[in-house]
């Protein structure tokens, strides 16, 4: 396994942030100078702490253990999400939510285990039948789709304010509201 980042590994590469080890921990018994910042690996049994943060010359380098994707998330208003890694980028979709809140504000991102997941799709069929009053998407400015009678059959629905960035609304997206 993978056990040593070198002095000067990275030199010279000033964009450079976030470094993915897929599906192993790599196990790392030395650092030296490097510029990233951010380390994230997907290993299921980590020897490190589930999250940390090492000073290496003067630099720091934060190892963030990511857990397995997809995974389930629920904020504090009671919306349910999606997490899941789409490449390099970390991304959350909108799954519905626990009917105690009916006017709901749909945020930029999502913070779970030190890793910000943007919000970039409303799932199919993620709030039917529930008794939603308003739902406030002008935060997540990243939301481009919103799924299939997502809001299908909200009958108590009264109010939809939508992102600018939306491109595609599913069919029976808002079907008998």
């Amino acid at each position: 396994s993978f056990t040593t980042l070198g002095t000067a590994s990275f030199q010279g590469c000033t964009g450079l942030f976030t470094l993915f080890f897929y599906g192993v921990n790599p196990g790392l018994s030395s650092l030296s100078s490097s510029h990233v910042k951010n380390v994230y690996y997907t290993s299921s049994s980590p020897s490190w702490p589930g999250s940390s943060v090492t000073n290496i010359d003067s630099l720091v380098i934060n190892i963030i253990h990511l857990p397995t994707f997809p995974l389930s998330y629920t904020d504090a208003s009671g919306v349910y999400y999606t997490l899941d890694l789409s490449g390099t980028n970390f991304i959350a979709t909108v799954t519905g939510y626990d009917n105690t809140n009916q006017n709901l504000i749909i945020p930029y991102s999502v913070t779970y285990s030190s890793v910000t997941y943007n919000v970039q799709q409303i799932a199919a069929n993620a709030f039917s039948n529930t008794n939603i009053v308003s739902i406030d998407m002008t935060l997540s400015t990243q939301i481009i789709s919103i799924g299939n009678n997502a809001f299908d059959t909200c009958t108590s629905l009264t109010s939809v304010i939508l992102p600018f960035a939306l491109n595609t609304i599913g069919q029976q997206s808002f079907n008998s509201c």
